[in-house]
């Protein structure tokens, strides 16, 4: 386990763009479908997002490549979001986790969230958050096994 390097990009962008037809492949409604250049503006705007809010992104690498990565950005809501809570917070968020086919269920996935959640806490949070789409099952239930409770869920409904 590492931090994201400048060389990291391409083997990222590949696995934005995995995680995305994987994500499509799982959307019933058929709105998701992924155009050309996806890879490089999303990858690009994740770096941004990381690097504005304080965050990182490690990778999970074997001998000679990058096998996964998680990113992680730092959630400080504005002076008004305070003034909705009952003491300021600062969230972790895990924006993106993707672990290689041929390294999944080896703990490659289990292994960049500890890391994450390391991150989390050293950062001063007191709460780790991660989104997941219902359909991708295996994920949601990798973040259960990690103590991951669902908090919030976005109904839908075709008209």
């Amino acid at each position: 386990m590492r931090k994201y390097q400048k060389a990291d990009f391409p083997r990222i962008k590949k696995y934005m763009e995995q995680l995305y037809d994987f994500t499509s492949s799982l959307d019933d409604l058929g709105r998701m479908k992924r155009q050309s250049g996806y890879g490089g503006v999303f990858t690009n705007d994740l770096l941004i997002k990381v690097k504005e809010t304080g965050g990182v992104i490690y990778v999970a690498t074997n001998v000679e490549n990058v096998v996964g990565f998680v990113a992680c950005t730092l959630i400080r809501p504005s002076e008004k979001g305070n003034l909705a809570s009952i003491r300021p917070i600062k969230d972790g968020r895990v924006d993106k986790l993707f672990v290689e086919e041929d390294y999944r269920d080896q703990g490659v996935g289990t292994e960049l969230m500890k890391t994450a959640e390391d991150f989390f806490k050293k950062s001063g949070c007191d709460l780790a958050r991660v989104e997941v789409f219902i359909p991708n099952t295996n994920a949601h239930r990798l973040y259960g096994k990690l103590s991951y409770e669902d908090r919030v869920v976005d109904m839908v409904k075709r008209l």
